[in-house]
């Protein structure tokens, strides 16, 4: 499921890009959208932990706060979000960049334009192989986009892949999961516990607190890779 947040004073034009990502991605990935008119209304979501798009779509031009500055806040707070501007504002593009947008698009789009990006979100984003791990679940392959995950839980057989919006349940031992995200920043802290670092908000000597605000626990084994993390903060 990738969550998308599309950013526009007017109603109209957040309908209108959510009917082109539709018909694009349709044979990608399932969607779920949801529609700011200001960028206030973002920066409130974020501050109460209700924002959870993968991707955001926004204009510069907003009452209020203007789109630079919403995405500013964003990736002050730490947020992976992808950013895509979509705006008249050209001469904003140099700035836009700054914030590590993934794209600057002028409108009127042209649809070939339009499309062009999207289908390029899709090679580096949404299907590149580090940034996905596959598992089976009731015998059919599902592909679990890592960026999304705040933690791996272990209960017995079973480990959830827990996300700010949902959790995946699957049968894997927690070895061999481990070994799955070798290549990744993942770490183990815990026998049951796997972290995403791109989510910890703090470490205490007995655990981590994650942007959540969940606490997952620390063991004496797993201390010193927790401790080497904040090192290199």
């Amino acid at each position: 499921m990738l969550s998308i947040a599309i950013c526009d004073q007017k109603y109209e034009n957040c309908c209108e890009t959510a009917d082109r990502l539709t018909k694009i991605l349709f044979d990608e990935t399932e969607m779920q959208f949801i529609f700011y008119e200001t960028g206030m209304q973002i920066m409130d979501d974020i501050l109460n932990q209700r924002f959870r798009a993968d991707l955001l779509f926004i204009d510069v031009i907003l009452p209020g706060v203007d789109g630079m500055r919403v995405v500013e806040f964003l990736r002050k707070q730490n947020l992976k979000t992808d950013v895509i501007f979509l705006t008249e504002a050209a001469e904003w593009a140099a700035e836009g960049y700054q914030y590590h947008a993934f794209d600057y698009l002028i409108k009127p789009v042209a649809p070939k334009k339009f499309e062009k990006t999207m289908q390029r979100y899709v090679e580096e984003k949404l299907y590149s192989i580090k940034g996905f791990l596959n598992v089976n679940i009731r015998g059919c392959s599902q592909k679990i986009q890592l960026q999304r995950v705040l933690f791996f839980e272990s209960n017995e057989r079973k480990i959830s892949a827990v996300m700010m919006d949902e959790e995946i349940t699957f049968y894997l031992k927690m070895n061999q999961l481990q070994e799955s995200l070798v290549n990744t920043s993942f770490i183990r802290c815990h026998q049951s516990y796997i972290v995403n670092p791109d989510y910890i908000s703090s470490v205490t000597a007995t655990g981590i607190v994650l942007m959540n605000k969940k606490k997952i626990p620390v063991s004496k084994r797993y201390s010193k890779e927790v401790r080497d993390y904040v090192l290199h903060l």
